[in-house]
């Protein structure tokens, strides 16, 4: 008996095995069935990650605003730029958080790089101002979702081949 032709699929099947069920990497929302719990997970954390930078922000523009009343300039400069780097993060981890709601296949990598930004931004503020027990937990929790988007069955969700570690 001759075997069987495999059933076609959009893309190699390589060692890994095939895609989950119906994946389409044009539109993969509604092509997978249900949202699987992690990515509502993923979702709510992007926000509270977003809302954190936001009130960052706001507070390092609080400390230029100190500045510029009390002729006290000697850090304006860089809260002012800080403010802004968190403030632009911010709003995009929130364009990040809808587009992971909507299971876009193209929002993985912008998630990581985002993710990447903060950490960068946290440990560039422990350079002048020192670590504080917020800064150990702004890395940990972007560490964490930088690991969680690395998962294998994750990466499989947002059209990504698997890692060998994960």
């Amino acid at each position: 008996m001759p075997a069987q032709p495999a059933p076609p699929w959009y893309g190699a099947v390589g060692p890994y095995g095939a895609p989950p069920a119906g994946f389409n990497p044009a539109n993969s929302y509604e092509t997978l069935g249900p949202r699987p719990l992690g990515i509502a997970v993923l979702t709510v954390v992007e926000i509270v990650i977003g809302i954190v930078g936001f009130l960052v922000s706001i507070d390092l523009f609080r400390w230029v605003d100190y500045g510029f009343t009390y002729q006290d300039t000697g850090e304006v400069g860089m809260d002012l730029v800080m403010g802004l780097a968190y403030l632009a993060t911010s709003v995009g981890v929130f364009g990040v958080a809808r587009e992971i709601w909507q299971m876009r296949h193209w929002v993985w990598m912008r998630a990581c790089l985002l993710n990447l930004a903060f950490i960068g931004l946290i440990v560039f503020s422990v350079l002048p101002w020192g670590l504080t027990a917020l800064d150990v937990v702004g890395i940990a929790a972007n560490g964490s979702v930088l690991v969680f988007l690395n998962l294998n069955s994750i990466r499989r969700v947002f059209g990504r081949s698997p890692l060998a570690l994960l």
